[in-house]
């Protein structure tokens, strides 16, 4: 998210916690544990797309391309399948979707990154 969106809703998002705490300090506490979270996550994002030899991003990176290529009724996971396992979306487990799109990718990216 580019920051023209994601400071006025960090801000509307503060605003939320003020309101549900009515306390300072726990607010800023919360606010401070979600853009840490936030940044964590694009951070991971970026290493899955990046391709970074990170142990665990390789098995994010595989779920992120079942997220996008895989079965349009599952994988809402975008790096991990908790909540596709919580709804009920995970794919079969015999699916090999996985395998075909790390393939597809890897010959979608430029022959320097492979």
């Amino acid at each position: 998210m580019k920051l023209s969106g994601s400071l006025p809703m960090a801000a509307i998002l503060f605003l939320l916690a003020l309101a549900a705490f009515r306390s300072l300090d726990a607010t800023l506490g919360f606010h401070a544990g979600l853009l840490s979270g936030y940044i964590l996550y694009e951070f991971l994002h970026l290493g899955a797309h990046a391709h970074w030899r990170v142990p665990g991003l390789r098995y994010m990176h595989r779920q992120h391309l079942m997220h996008h290529f895989g079965d349009s009724q599952r994988t809402f996971g975008v790096t991990s399948p908790l909540w596709d396992w919580v709804f009920g979306t995970l794919p079969p487990k015999r699916d090999h979707t996985a395998h075909r799109l790390r393939k597809t990718a890897a010959t979608r990216r430029p022959e320097s990154q492979r």
